[in-house]
């Protein structure tokens, strides 16, 4: 996946997971797995050396957390609600070196990336959009994402499906 030697992901939901394999992941784990174990045993090694956290779920943080190693980079792209606390190993992040990092957005280098691959047919878009709905339908939408089963990328035509 764009150079990435190794790319796993989890979830709760058995739709995802088999969406994240056909969009080219090595690995699909189910999230109450034994998530560091099944990491060593597919890398021969502990810990990632990325851990990108996409839920504000905080037990997967707490999960993401005993996937790090030494110089590891934990990038949290969603966070849980303010006030919410997640414990942090602080001394082993620091003495291992872990770069902690947040974003919701991409910077410029990452934007022409993502467009030449895009444009390069890398990545395809059209099979990740498991809805497609008229205006009207918004609700539904609106429902389908925050429910994150069936769904994956929903998108609302103001003017009818084409």
């Amino acid at each position: 996946m764009l150079g990435a030697s190794f790319v796993a992901t989890t979830d709760l939901d058995d739709t995802r997971l088999a969406a994240a394999k056909r969009f080219g992941a090595d690995a699909a784990w189910r999230a109450t797995d034994d998530i560091p174990a099944q990491l060593e045993k597919a890398l021969g090694r502990k810990g990632a050396d990325i851990v990108v956290v996409t839920t504000p779920a905080i037990p997967a943080f707490a999960q993401a957390l005993k996937c790090l190693t030494r110089g590891s980079v934990l990038l949290m792209f969603a966070l849980p609600d303010p006030g919410a606390v997640v414990p942090f190993p602080i001394h082993d992040l620091w003495m291992n070196g872990v770069v902690v990092t947040s974003t919701y957005a991409g910077a410029p280098d990452d934007f022409r990336a993502a467009i030449e691959a895009f444009a390069s047919k890398r990545i395809t878009t059209a099979d990740m959009i498991s809805h497609r709905l008229p205006l009207d339908d918004a609700q539904r939408g609106f429902k389908l994402v925050a429910a994150a089963r069936e769904a994956l990328k929903v998108v609302v035509f103001p003017n009818g499906v084409p």
